[in-house]
Parts: C-alpha cells; sequence; structure tokens
C-alpha cells in the first residue's frame, strides 16, 4: 500500500512540474507552420560562415522581392547582416523546401531570429543555417566534412543569375567542387 501511495505522490509531482513549466503551456510548433508558411517580407535564409579563419566570408542571406523590384538579381552587403541575394519568392519558397526534405535536423521555435550577426560569428565549426518566417525559425548546423555534398542539391532552386553564383562562390569557399563557376562573372563583388 506505502509503494502505491508514493507512486501516487511522484506521478501527481510530475503532473504538477510538467503544467507549470514554461514550455508546457506554450504550443508546440511543427514543421509545417515554418517550411510552409508563405513567403513574404519576413522570410528569409542564412547560410552562416564557420568561425574558422580559411573560410571566412559573410553570412550569406536569401530573400524574395517582386519580380519588378529593382534589387532582384542583386547581393549587396548589409554590414550587420550580410550579403543578401535577392531572389523570387518562388525560389526562395523551393529553396525552403528543399531544406525541409534534407537530410537536417532542424531546432524549431516560435520566435523570429534576427539576422543580425556581431564578429566573431556564434556560429560552431561547420555552418548555421537558419530559416526565418512570420511563424518563427528553425535552425540547423552542417558539420564540415558534410558541407559540399549538403549544399550542391540546392543549386538547382536557384534560377536568379547572381543569387547562383553568390551561393556557388560561398560553395567554392570551401573547397567544393563547382563544375562550370566563373569565379569573374560578376567582377562587383567585394568581401
Amino acid at each position: 500500500m506505502r509503494s502505491k501511495t508514493a507512486a501516487t505522490q511522484i506521478s501527481v509531482v510530475i503532473f504538477l512540474l510538467a503544467i507549470a513549466h514554461p514550455l508546457a503551456s506554450q504550443p508546440q510548433i511543427d514543421k509545417v507552420q515554418i517550411f510552409n508558411s508563405p513567403v513574404d517580407q519576413t522570410t528569409a535564409v542564412r547560410f552562416c560562415d564557420t568561425a574558422e579563419e580559411q573560410y571566412f566570408h559573410y553570412p550569406l542571406i536569401f530573400r524574395a522581392v517582386d519580380p519588378d523590384d529593382p534589387r532582384l538579381n542583386t547581393a549587396p552587403i548589409a554590414s550587420r547582416e550580410g550579403r543578401t541575394a535577392f531572389i523570387t519568392k518562388n525560389e526562395l519558397s523551393q529553396l525552403i523546401k528543399a531544406l525541409e526534405q534534407s537530410n537536417m535536423p532542424w531546432k524549431l521555435s516560435r520566435k523570429v531570429k534576427s539576422l543580425k550577426w556581431e564578429p566573431p560569428l556564434a556560429c560552431f565549426s561547420g555552418m548555421d543555417v537558419l530559416v526565418v518566417c512570420s511563424n518563427g525559425s528553425a535552425t540547423s548546423t552542417i558539420k564540415p566534412a558534410n558541407i559540399c555534398e549538403s549544399l550542391k542539391s540546392l543549386d538547382a532552386m536557384l534560377r536568379t543569375p547572381r543569387a547562383l553564383w553568390e551561393f556557388q562562390l560561398f560553395r567554392h569557399g570551401y573547397g567544393c567542387e563547382v563544375p562550370g563557376f566563373n569565379f569573374q562573372a560578376y567582377p562587383d563583388h567585394a568581401y
């Protein structure tokens, strides 16, 4: 009888702790809410470079703009975010879907994370991938040994020439083989 009373008391304590925990009171977010969210002005994908100096360059961010927006097919550096490549909404949607379907493990959050960064980068020694939308954020990491293989299939999602070139340059910076890459295609590119 005593063990049954102790078990009941333990169950009650566990239940009370569970309902008192801040995460228990918040509804869980799932991949559908992040990866299938409509592309809007809050939507972005960021590839954050490794902290190892031999490969450093600014984080690469993809944002969507309307087809008549003059930023389409450009990739300026924003001092507090990184290099932003502007692509179509369809391209960004396809890029996000490809990331969702990858074998990358995602951590989901209701918080819409900022794209701003301060050197030194807070990335681990590998690559941090961040998907941001109006519903929240998803983050994942790619180990250095897997960067080339993990990213090469994403080329097919990018149709805007400057964005594709920036992404291939980013991969080239990791020593990835990028067939047909022309380093001189955009002489205005500056780190």
